[in-house]
């Protein structure tokens, strides 16, 4: 059996892979598949506020959220069963500063 020689063996290999780069580009472009666009619909927003029950038919929501404008809002609503819905009773907005040297809250 001959011997290849090692410009022999480059050369044909260059060869085989024109041949594959050849292949490759004449054959239909890939298709890609992304991600579709999220549906904002489905996905709830974070709670911003804490709800607390103070008596049968009445709630106090305050906003939790310490970046927004409304931090510190209050809000008491009271449930009536005759129309089925909460009407505002007191609505208020506070914002209080925790001050830990003295360990109190500021209003």
């Amino acid at each position: 059996m001959q011997k290849w020689s090692t410009k022999s063996l480059l050369i044909i290999n260059g060869v085989i892979l024109l041949f594959i780069l050849f292949n490759l580009a004449s054959n239909e472009q890939p298709s890609y598949v992304y991600p579709e666009e999220r549906d904002d619909s489905m996905y709830a927003e974070p709670l911003q506020v804490d709800i607390t029950q103070l008596s049968e038919n009445t709630i106090l929501m305050v906003n939790n959220i310490s970046y927004s404008d409304e931090y510190g809002k209050m809000t008491v609503l009271e449930y009536d069963e005759e129309t089925n819905r909460f009407s505002t009773i007191s609505d208020s907005h506070h914002v209080y500063d925790f001050v830990s040297d003295l360990g109190y809250l500021v209003d």
